[in-house]
């Protein structure tokens, strides 16, 4: 799943661009013949516009296709365009618990993939606004989430750091030494992937990508 869903993550933040690699082929297919890939991705609490970007890929075989002009992509209403890299748009944030729902139409069929949203990290040390001691092994304490993996930052007067892909087990570390002294934050971003069944798709699967940020006092 990591394979088909990593052009996603990487491609969600460039919503809207163009894309200028060979065109993938274009099918009318019912969702019984398709793999769907979705990607949340829901790192930013606060959003201007109140809303996060949603990815959907479509699969034949393992083949990455494009849908044919019978068939519209929404997400919880939304419809998602055609961006060359998938069907993406920015959609509005629904709180924890409640769900994302990704409908293929196509003809008089309408087939959906129900996503439910996780809740947010929770960083328990350093604690909201605590003083945090700058080091090349800084520790952020966490209570496991069962993700398939957590990326820790940190950011201060003087940059912005990010740690690498981390096991999700209560403790994530980067080196915060370069984010100066003064008003900052430590963050972290857990991944989370799943499969759902009994949707009439050949195959539905997801990644949930969820963010918490909390500021601090560097010394």
């Amino acid at each position: 799943m990591r394979t088909n869903l990593a052009i996603i993550v990487a491609f969600a933040a460039g919503i809207g661009s163009s894309c200028t690699c060979t065109p993938p082929e274009t099918v009318d297919e019912p969702a019984a013949a398709l793999e769907v890939r979705a990607a949340f991705i829901d790192v930013d609490e606060t959003p201007s516009d109140g809303k996060q970007p949603v990815v959907v890929q479509f699969f034949r075989a393992g083949k990455f296709v494009q849908l044919a002009g019978s068939a519209s992509i929404t997400c919880n209403n939304v419809r998602l365009p055609w961006t060359g890299l998938g069907y993406a748009e920015r959609v509005p944030l629904v709180p924890p618990g409640s769900v994302y729902t990704v409908a293929h139409v196509r003809g008089n069929v309408t087939t959906r993939m129900t996503v439910t949203v996780p809740p947010r990290p929770a960083i328990t040390t350093p604690a909201p606004g605590a003083t945090a001691t700058r080091s090349a092994t800084f520790s952020i304490i966490y209570p496991p989430g069962g993700g398939t993996s957590v990326r820790p930052g940190a950011s201060g007067p003087t940059g912005a750091l990010s740690g690498g892909a981390q096991p999700d087990n209560g403790t994530a570390t980067l080196d915060a030494s370069g984010v100066g002294a003064g008003q900052g934050t430590v963050s972290l971003t857990r991944d989370l992937e799943g499969t759902v069944s009994g949707t009439g798709f050949a195959d539905a699967k997801f990644i949930y990508t969820t963010g918490h940020r909390q500021r601090v006092v560097w010394q």
